[in-house]
């Protein structure tokens, strides 16, 4: 990964949690289901695939072909997996203060329900200083299937497809064996 790589992947593990995929029920559905995520800029697009995993007991795993990031809630942790240098990156978020609530200048405005594999959404949007940002929310699912960010010279969608209702082998939420283990403070809050 590269160094901007970790934060990106925070990032998106802040936005998956932050959007309620796993506050949305006390028992999760258990699942696995495919990632797409396309970047668009004055430099062309480019799609990127992945794939999510999420237990009943909410530990939830994405892998990209930078790594994997597997995020246990109840235990407060980020786990950064690197398979080009075999390394696993534990961030400890426990006792970290949760992100601050929408104000009313900056609130996710729903406009428009939908649905996506049969699965019903509501659409909410945010905008603000020239960024737009767009969550699609299947409440059966308690997961953010479908986001946006359009940005000027920037645009990212993520969407999760092909969902398989089953829990996944407990393995892929472990450190794999050969791996080397650090422990990160968590990042600062902006």
């Amino acid at each position: 990964m590269s160094h901007s790589s970790p934060f990106v992947a925070l990032v998106i593990a802040a936005t998956t949690l932050g959007t309620g995929s796993l506050n949305a029920q006390q028992n999760p559905l258990a699942l696995e289901a495919e990632i797409e995520t396309t970047f668009t800029t004055s430099a062309g697009q480019q799609s990127v695939p992945g794939h999510y995993y999420r237990s009943q007991a909410g530990k939830t795993r994405e892998d990209s072909p930078l790594g994997s990031i597997i995020t246990d809630v109840t235990a407060g942790t980020i786990t950064l997996l690197n398979p080009a240098t075999k390394e696993a990156k534990v961030i400890v978020m426990a006792g970290q203060p949760p992100p601050p609530a929408p104000t009313a200048g900056n609130a996710l405005v729903p406009f428009e329900a939908g649905t996506i594999e049969g699965h019903a959404v509501t659409k909410v949007r945010q905008e603000m200083a020239g960024q737009t940002q767009e969550l699609w929310t299947a409440a059966d699912l308690g997961l953010v299937v479908l986001s946006k960010v359009v940005a000027p010279d920037f645009a990212m969608t993520r969407e999760l497809r092909n969902f398989s209702l089953h829990e996944p082998n407990p393995a892929v939420f472990l450190i794999p064996n050969g791996y080397t283990v650090t422990q990160a403070p968590p990042p600062p809050l902006p």
